[in-house]
C-alpha cells in the first residue's frame, strides 16, 4: 500500500538518492547533507512529501509557496518531482501532485504550477494547462 507523508529527517539517505537521479540538463556541483533537508524541514514554505511503499521510498516532491505580487496572495510551485522506474504508472505521481495541491491550498494558494521538458501528458492528465514558456540562465 502507498502512503503520502511529509519527509522527516529519517527520510534524508532515500530523499537524496532520489534527488540525485533527477536528469539534469546542467552539471550541479555540491553534495546533499542533512544541512540542506534541516532548512527546507524548518521552512514553512517548503512542500516536501514522499511515497512510500511499506517502508520503501518509491518517489518524492519537492515544491514552495510563496506571495505573488501579481496574484495579491500565495502561489505554489513543484520544483521537483521524482518516483522510481519500477513505481511508475502506479498513481504515485498524481497522488504525490495531489497532496502538493492539497497543502498550497491550506496555504491559501491561487495557482500551483511546475515546469517540465518531459512529462507535459502526465500534469496535462492531472488537470495543468500550458501556461507560459521557461526561461533561464546560469549564474
Amino acid at each position: 500500500m502507498i502512503t503520502i507523508d511529509d519527509v522527516c529527517h529519517g527520510d534524508a539517505t532515500a530523499v537524496f538518492e532520489m534527488a540525485s537521479s533527477l536528469s539534469m540538463s546542467f552539471a550541479v556541483s555540491g553534495k546533499h547533507t542533512l544541512a540542506d533537508l534541516k532548512q527546507v524541514l524548518s521552512d514553512n514554505s517548503s512542500i516536501l512529501l514522499i511515497a512510500r511503499d511499506g517502508k520503501t521510498a518509491a518517489g518524492y516532491l519537492y515544491g514552495n509557496v510563496n506571495y505573488a505580487f501579481y496574484a495579491a496572495r500565495n502561489i505554489a510551485r513543484i520544483e521537483e518531482l521524482f518516483v522510481k522506474e519500477r513505481y511508475r504508472r502506479h498513481g504515485i505521481g498524481t497522488a504525490l501532485i495531489k497532496a502538493a495541491e492539497a497543502k498550497a491550498r491550506q496555504q491559501h494558494s491561487a495557482l500551483i504550477s511546475v515546469t517540465t521538458r518531459r512529462a507535459q501528458q502526465f500534469y496535462e492528465k492531472c488537470g495543468y494547462e500550458l501556461s507560459a514558456q521557461y526561461y533561464r540562465k546560469l549564474l
